[in-house]
């Protein structure tokens, strides 16, 4: 009776610690994707990066859904997990690119209330899929691809933005991009110092001379210091 009482309980620990691993396992794997996600946007472009995330999506869809072992599904985890951090990087960063100035912090929030209402729809779905026994599971990581889909779609018609073409010395598809976003033909590239620090530099098209603790500038909007506008149109990523 002892030896059947052990035999449970450890039973129950490893069933425990496979389901600890299973959740986890997405969480971490964005965490360390995100890194990576974030090199990648310098290195290729948003664009590619969201590209690659809806691969990950898309992946972790249809393989979990076929999943036959516990390894597996914590596999398949991983892959959405890399998808997550890859998207989470890089989608706000493209919003904030192409997103007009006097709009992009509502765009940022509006993309933070999407991913709220994401998490709701799949609550909905893993209702209504819950009784589809015995593959109501399979059902729900399944549809997960959905999203992935329409995020694969999305970003083959999505613009690049400027930033990140003019980082990359595209100077010229730079220009193009902007002024695909703005909507007119007569616009001018910023001359970007690649030589300065954090205690001088010089925005030589808009002439701003920020204060020594540039940060302090940036969040500083008195009638006195104006922000340079062409900080206002990037985000830190694309400054060296």
């Amino acid at each position: 009776m002892a030896n059947a009482e052990v035999f449970k309980s450890k039973i129950t620990v490893y069933v425990v610690a496979c389901w600890i691993l299973f959740t986890s396992s997405l969480y971490l794997a964005a965490l360390v994707a995100s890194f990576g996600a974030s090199k990648a946007c310098r290195i290729f472009g948003r664009k590619p990066t969201i590209l690659v995330a809806s691969l990950f999506f898309i992946g972790g869809a249809g393989f979990s859904a076929l999943a036959e072992h516990k390894w597996m599904l914590i596999l398949v985890r991983i892959l959405f997990g890399i998808g997550v951090g890859f998207g989470n990087v890089a989608v706000p960063v493209l919003l904030s690119g192409i997103a007009p100035v006097q709009h992009r912090e509502a765009v940022n929030i509006l993309f933070q209330l999407f991913v709220t209402i994401g998490i709701l729809i799949a609550g909905i779905v893993n209702y209504f899929t819950s009784t589809l026994h015995p593959i109501e599971w399979r059902a729900s990581l399944a549809i997960a691809g959905v999203p992935g889909l329409d995020l694969f779609f999305g970003s083959m018609i999505l613009t690049k933005t400027p930033a990140s073409l003019i980082k990359r010395g595209k100077d010229t598809k730079g220009k193009a991009a902007l002024k695909k976003i703005r909507g007119v033909d007569n616009v001018a590239l910023p001359t970007i110092c690649h030589n300065w620090n954090s205690h001088s530099w010089h925005c030589q098209l808009f002439h701003f001379h920020p204060p020594p603790n540039w940060v302090e500038g940036l969040l500083s909007h008195s009638r006195h210091s104006r922000p340079c506008p062409f900080l206002r149109l990037h985000d830190s990523h694309d400054f060296p």
